[in-house]
């Protein structure tokens, strides 16, 4: 986004990135985790989570650390 953004765009802005930040946050949610049983087979599991959808997890975790920073950048 342009730096030179007036109030009112930088708030559009911003209201925008929390929507983006809303549907990735609802995305994680909808990721189904492992079952207690499944955790409980391995000593390892850290996330309950298979490794594919613990991927999606981690994809979806950086973009919304990606939006905080934009929402930061904008708010200078």
């Amino acid at each position: 986004m342009n730096k030179n953004m007036n109030r009112e765009d930088k708030a559009k802005y911003y209201d925008w990135l929390m929507q983006q930040y809303q549907v990735n946050e609802n995305q994680i949610s909808r990721i189904p985790k492992l079952s207690i049983e499944e955790q409980s087979k391995s000593a390892t599991v850290s996330e309950p989570y298979s490794q594919e959808n613990l991927a999606l997890v981690n994809n979806l975790k950086e973009r919304l650390q990606k939006i905080e920073a934009e929402c930061q950048r904008i708010m200078i």
